[in-house]
């Protein structure tokens, strides 16, 4: 059954690619297809079964994406000296936007729960 849901997330990824191609965007195309996927889910206004199974392990994994780019730092070397501090910020920064991100996009789209607290 995850077959299913992992075929959807490679479709909304070439969706994604063909997507940049045709506008010639600077987005990569991944992140377009999990923004068109993103749209689909929300026009949908639930998640099937197979696709919650086929990202439920990708999700679990994610911390496994950031390995080539650890990797790629450590063997930059001196090259990499001279932009420790733009490269903290702006992983500071990107963080901290993605944080707030997250945070309205889920605030806007789990209802409020009513304490009976005025």
């Amino acid at each position: 059954m995850w077959l299913k849901g992992f075929a959807c997330l490679l479709l909304f990824q070439c969706l994604g690619e063909i997507l940049k191609l045709a506008l010639g965007v600077l987005v990569p195309g991944p992140v377009l297809g999990m923004f068109l996927l993103f749209a689909f889910l929300v026009v949908r206004g639930e998640m099937s079964d197979s696709l919650q199974q086929a990202s439920t392990p990708l999700i679990q994994n994610l911390a496994l994406l950031f390995v080539p780019t650890t990797v790629g730092i450590f063997f930059l070397g001196a090259d990499f000296d001279g932009q420790w501090t733009a490269f903290i910020l702006t992983s500071f920064v990107g963080t901290l936007i993605a944080l707030i991100v997250v945070g309205l996009v889920l605030r806007a789209i789990i209802p409020a729960e009513d304490d009976g607290h005025a």
